[in-house]
């Protein structure tokens, strides 16, 4: 897509009459075409990894099944792919390409997924109780880009400064 607000901007339109329609007020100021591109790549992500999760959770019940193919909460990008966020991301701002910025919001909302899984090794830890977690979830859908952002810059972060060895370290330190 060439231009993602022009994208979004009829669905958005069409998504507001339809709420005016229908009685309900919509506040269309917190409606953004240039923002809907995240959400969209929001939702893709959510409903992907909780498919794999729960499909992966319904393998371990099998019986049998010992295989194990690692835990959501230890995954990491790793720096191949941060780098590759940052020099698309200067590439893409720079040159004012839009395919570019895309695949820049695109792996930026992946780190999202990692610092998703951050929140799940500080569970498994013993950093966060399984309210912290689940509240995190709950409030996904409500602060999408506010949470998006956070969740991203924390796993992005979690690549360079490795928060987990970290953290183990500083738990270590106080036994």
């Amino acid at each position: 897509v060439a231009d993602p607000a022009a994208f979004w901007q009829p669905v958005l339109t069409a998504t507001a009459e339809l709420a005016r329609q229908s009685g309900l007020e919509l506040n269309t100021e917190l409606l953004n075409a240039g923002l809907m591109t995240v959400s969209a790549t929001l939702a893709f992500w959510t409903l992907s990894v909780t498919a794999l999760l729960f499909g992966y959770g319904l393998y371990r019940k099998l019986p049998g099944e010992t295989a194990d193919y690692g835990r959501f909460r230890n995954l990491s990008f790793g720096r191949v792919l941060a780098i590759a966020l940052a020099l698309i991301s200067l590439a893409g701002f720079a040159i004012g390409l839009p395919l570019l910025e895309s695949i820049a919001l695109v792996l930026f909302v992946a780190f999202c997924v990692q610092g998703l899984a951050l929140v799940h090794w500080m569970h498994a830890g013993g950093i966060l109780p399984l309210a912290a977690v689940a509240a995190v979830y709950v409030l996904l859908p409500l602060l999408q880009i506010l949470l998006i952002t956070i969740l991203a810059v924390v796993g992005y972060m979690d690549v360079w400064f490795d928060f987990r060895r970290r953290m183990r370290n500083a738990y270590r330190s106080e036994e």
